[in-house]
């Protein structure tokens, strides 16, 4: 208990995660012994008691680390691995019940049956960006009884590589078609701090891509992000913005659902969750 929870270490990991998840007060772990551990847990809430022992379990790791000294981990990489490894917990929770009667994962039997529609229906894949161009997915999702929202970004190259993915919670937004917008803003924008080369920019909505291509928005409700999209496209080599169907922008709309779900945003480079792993190997 003292490796756990009163040595220095365990408390400032504490302090330190209390910036990115709420946790019970101090004197909860203050009171905890051996046997109290486990019922203590359980009365809390699901998520709640679960980062209490994500938290004691990256505690122990590091406690183990010390102990055989082996590599030493800093308090800033006990937070990135802790809040990277919730999120894609969150991003695993897409169904009420995870698994058939006979035992087998729901969420690996969708993937399996999505690899056999690709296969039957070649038109659902991603389609590749021309040599020298990289292509910009994103989408929006908008709850509209609670009008919370988030969108997804993800910008892959020529070869499939992924460059940059994204996500981000919007927690008061107007519409759906708002948040379709404010996610062009953030590909573009992301695009041109990341990438800075010749950009595609995909949606699977068809009337915001419709004025981004038109140019006349001036008397839209959107014009302010619509404005800041293009400005952002002058700041690169050459954008255009196309439509494409939903099946081949399952990866940024998995990334939208991530972020609404999760009440949680990131930048990640050269990486994806694992929710989209599945949709960008295919």
């Amino acid at each position: 208990m003292h490796a756990l929870v009163r040595c220095y270490h365990a408390r400032s990991l504490r302090e330190a995660m209390r910036e990115e998840w709420p946790l019970p007060a101090e004197s909860f772990f203050l009171s905890l012994t051996p046997e109290s551990l486990i019922v203590s847990t359980v009365s809390q809430d699901v998520d709640m008691g679960a980062r209490v022992l994500l938290l004691l379990w990256r505690t122990w790791q590091v406690r183990n680390n010390i102990t055989h000294e082996t590599e030493k981990l800093s308090f800033a990489k006990s937070v990135g691995f802790l809040t990277k490894y919730w999120t894609e917990l969150c991003s695993l929770r897409q169904s009420h019940r995870p698994f058939d009667s006979k035992g087998k994962s729901l969420v690996c039997n969708s993937l399996a049956a999505g690899r056999r529609e690709v296969k039957v229906q070649g038109e659902l894949k991603w389609e590749r960006p021309a040599e020298g161009w990289c292509k910009v997915n994103v989408d929006g999702a908008f709850d509209p009884t609670t009008g919370k929202g988030g969108i997804g970004v993800i910008i892959r190259d020529r070869a499939g590589s992924v460059l940059l993915s994204a996500w981000e919670y919007l927690p008061h937004e107007g519409d759906a078609e708002e948040i379709e917008t404010l996610a062009c803003r953030e590909g573009m924008q992301l695009a041109a701090e990341w990438y800075r080369g010749r950009v595609i920019l995909e949606s699977d909505c068809s009337y915001v891509v419709g004025l981004l291509r038109e140019g006349n928005f001036r008397r839209s409700r959107l014009k302010f992000a619509l404005e800041e999209t293009v400005a952002t496209g002058r700041l690169l080599p050459e954008w255009t913005c196309v439509h494409t169907r939903r099946e081949r922008n399952r990866a940024a709309r998995e990334l939208a659902q991530l972020a609404k779900r999760t009440a949680h945003s990131a930048v990640w480079r050269f990486n994806a969750p694992v929710c989209v792993e599945q949709i960008i190997a295919l």
